[in-house]
Formats: structure tokens, sequence, C-alpha cells
């Protein structure tokens, strides 16, 4: 099982403090959003990971073209795994 990690960066958010990395990983043909260890954020009702399309995360005017869903959170803290749609590409 082959793995490549494309990028991992730090968070960009808006209202919310998250603390972690991120990294796209591209394992089998698949490309997942995997959240490290160190991940935690606040207990938030229906917070979902969502990607934005841009550079410049806007705070305000934000429509639903601009991002892709992904997933529902899991958990507040630790590691975890997001597959990504076919149609995101990194």
């Amino acid at each position: 099982m082959a793995s490549l990690v494309a990028e991992s960066e730090s968070f960009n958010t808006l209202e919310h403090r998250i603390e972690g990395k991120v990294s796209f990983i591209i394992e089998d043909g698949i490309s997942y959003l995997e959240f490290d260890k160190s991940f935690k954020t606040k207990n938030i009702p229906d917070f979902k990971i969502n990607l934005y399309h841009g550079n410049i995360l806007q705070k305000y005017g934000i429509k639903e073209k601009d991002y892709v869903g992904i997933a529902p959170l899991q958990k507040i803290s630790s590691s975890q795994r997001y597959a990504l749609p076919n149609n995101v590409k990194l």
C-alpha cells in the first residue's frame, strides 16, 4: 500500500480556532484529507469539513460554488481521515 503526501499545512479558518496539521494524501489512487494527532477544535454542532477553491479565504459572501463539502467532522480531536470526492483535484 503506497502512499504519497501531496501537501501538509496548518489550518486556515474563519470563525473557530483549530489546531494541528492537515495533509492531502494519495493512497492506492484515492485522495484523502488527513488531520494529524495534534488536531483539536471546539465541540461545534453541525461542524462540516469544506475545501475552499481560492487562496484567500473570505469571511463573508462565500457561495456554495466557492467550496466543496467533504463530510461532517468525525471527532473534535486526534487523527482522522476523509476520502475526497473524485471531482476534487489537488
